[in-house]
């Protein structure tokens, strides 16, 4: 039991004690029934205020709402060979963006006039020069550059005179710098910001132009090399950080802070605190909450509360760049919004099933025939020439637990069961509650696609209710578990393989996974790579670790 929990334990009993000893929980609720109706609704808000004050559970709702308000959903754990992998793709993403970076435009002030220095640009790079990166421990990164040889590439136009521009090439020998970038949280996204940064160029650099430059001679002494090696110095850290910090955004971040799922559903995948940052991990904690989305969120975090999700810097034996850790929080905030908009409720009938099924679904056919009325002939005689309409609604949300090996999903629903005359007329002759529990094993992955073998592993049915003899408890539970294994196993396959795909945020790939189910977590390990040195028969996949293979490139087909 965490602090927290503590402390609301404190509280509830304390709470509950002093409750007794004034005669109740709402002592002085008997006095409003004298009052106009306007007058004792109002008695009746005060006297549960006051109820609620004398029973100290405002510190308690408080307590309530915000012990676990800041517990992640998702964590990532990128260990010390990940962490490598980032950074030399962080190294020749920057080397890309630093030759085809976009053009900038440089002011440079004279006595009378200044110059501008359009379509500024870094050209040709010297192969010969030291690039390094490396985690700075609860800092971020550090990044340096030692003996780099660089041409810059512009376009001379005085401003205040008619002349025509002029081309310049500045090559600036033995560039360095290093700079210690610093990485957190800003406003839910993984934001670097230039804590440090050193930049110098020790020997001259050397200018030419591509045509005459009469009148803006005064303004070009500026340009001079020892003047243009003390700018460069001072310009490099703003410069280089507009080199660095797009390529940090496309490996760490995603392209918004929430992520499409299916149809209208999205993931919350804002930052949850800072980053831990340590000499051989980089973790990283975010919101995790599923979410339906229709032109204004609908939040499930009233209904669903996270449970306690401390870092594991060890989440699984599997050798792998990345882990990601996910609490049953993040399914459960899913299951709320898909049981919101009504995607549990199911109607078995002549319109919602497959042709194959609609004939046992009559209560007359032939003897040689199987149907409704075959199996219950006493439901044939009561309502002949009918067709069979079931009604399955949840009562609550389903709830998510995960278990060692296998993903529990439990659902209490109320069944209906009527027929339908030719005439159209309705007729109930069943109703019960059921309790299903649904089991998801060898969870897997195939090109970033969720799937996995689904069983119903226990089926209760209770408060049967049923005006048709030998209907009864027994004989439903078997007609309701063959039509599970008939009509809604074939379409939780069907919808997990064609829709549900793991959103990416990273341009990263991911390899070579594996997925385990540990109690209170799923962990899904992977490898990384750069999209140009992928196996592409290897991208977006992961097995199961409950299959006892020992090849990583053998997966499932489809």
């Amino acid at each position: 039991m965490n602090s927290c929990q503590k402390e609301l334990v404190t509280r509830k009993t304390g709470s509950l004690r002093r409750s007794k000893r004034n005669g109740g929980y709402f002592g002085s609720l008997t006095a409003v029934s004298v009052a106009p109706l306007y007058g004792r609704l109002v008695d009746y808000i005060r006297s549960i205020l006051v109820a609620l004050r004398e029973m100290h559970l405002w510190p308690l709702l408080l307590l309530s709402a915000l012990c676990n308000a800041n517990e992640p959903g998702i964590r990532v754990l990128l260990t010390k060979t990940g962490i490598d992998e980032v950074l030399n793709t962080w190294k020749r993403m920057f080397l890309k963006r630093m030759a085809y970076s976009e053009p900038v435009k440089l002011r440079i002030y004279g006595l009378r006039d200044y110059i501008v220095i359009n379509n500024l640009r870094a050209g040709r790079i010297a192969p010969h020069f030291e690039l390094k990166a490396s985690i700075e421990q609860g800092v971020g990164f550090r990044f340096s550059v030692n003996r780099m040889n660089i041409d810059y590439y512009g376009n001379l136009v005085p401003y205040s005179t008619q002349e025509q521009s002029v081309a310049m090439q500045a090559n600036v020998p033995e560039l360095s710098f290093d700079a210690v970038i610093k990485v957190d949280n800003a406003n839910g996204v993984l934001t670097p910001k230039m804590l440090s940064c050193e930049a110098s160029a020790p020997y001259s650099a050397s200018l030419q132009f591509n045509g005459p430059i009469p009148r803006a001679l005064h303004a070009l002494s500026l340009l001079h090399p020892p003047v243009l090696q003390g700018f460069v110095e001072r310009a490099l850290c703003r410069h280089i950080a507009t080199s660095l910090f797009p390529p940090f955004r496309s490996i760490f971040n995603m392209p918004a802070k929430k992520l499409r799922l299916i149809e209208n559903y999205y993931l919350d995948y804002s930052l949850i605190g800072s980053p831990l940052i340590g000499s051989d991990f980089f973790e990283t904690a975010y919101n995790g909450e599923v979410f339906m989305d229709r032109g204004f969120k609908h939040t499930a975090t009233l209904a669903v509360q996270p449970p306690p999700f401390p870092a594991d810097m060890n989440p699984s034996q599997h050798p792998a760049m990345v882990h990601i850790l996910m609490s049953n929080y993040t399914l459960n905030t899913l299951l709320y919004s898909l049981y919101r908009a009504g995607k549990f409720n199911m109607a078995v009938n002549h319109k919602t099933s497959p042709d194959s099924f609609v004939n046992y679904l009559k209560t007359g056919c032939q003897e040689s025939q199987i149907c409704a009325g075959t199996i219950f002939p006493s439901l044939g005689d009561k309502y002949p020439n009918s067709t069979l309409d079931m009604q399955i609604k949840l009562h609550k949300a389903p709830t998510a637990v995960f278990k060692a090996g296998a993903v529990e999903i439990v659902t209490v629903s109320s069944m209906k069961g009527s027929v339908r005359s030719q005439r159209n007329r309705q007729y109930y002759f069943f109703s019960a509650q059921m309790k299903l529990v649904t089991n998801v094993k060898r969870v897997r992955l195939r090109h970033y696609y969720v799937d996995g073998d689904i069983s119903f592993d226990q089926l209760e049915l209770s408060n049967v209710q049923s005006d048709v003899p030998g209907i009864d408890r027994a004989t439903m539970s078997f007609v309701v578990s063959y039509a599970l294994d008939l009509l809604v196993k074939p379409d939780m396959h069907r919808k997990l393989k064609n829709g549900m795909k793991i959103p990416k945020t990273t341009i990263l790939e991911m390899t070579n996974g594996l997925v385990t189910v540990q109690p209170d977590r799923l962990v899904v390990s992977f490898q990384l790579c750069h999209q140009l040195n992928c196996d592409r028969s290897t991208v977006g996949n992961a097995r199961s670790a409950a299959d006892h293979r020992t090849t990583s490139s053998t997966y499932d087909v489809y």
